[in-house]
């Protein structure tokens, strides 16, 4: 009877898995090296306007 308990629980239980998880961390990876160099090319235009209009 437990046996047969603890089956269906595993059946039922939900969450994630490894392979899951690996495309949630390729898929935010991706994204990361599309939008740091554009946040650092603002970061360097802000930068150079700043040093122009401070002469």
């Amino acid at each position: 009877m437990k046996l047969a308990r603890i089956c269906e629980y595993l059946k039922i239980k939900k969450g994630f898995t490894i392979v899951d998880l690996l495309v949630i961390i390729c898929v935010i990876g991706i994204l990361a090296a599309i939008m740091i160099p554009v946040f650092m090319g603002h970061h360097q235009n802000r930068l150079a306007k700043q040093i122009k209009f401070s002469k």
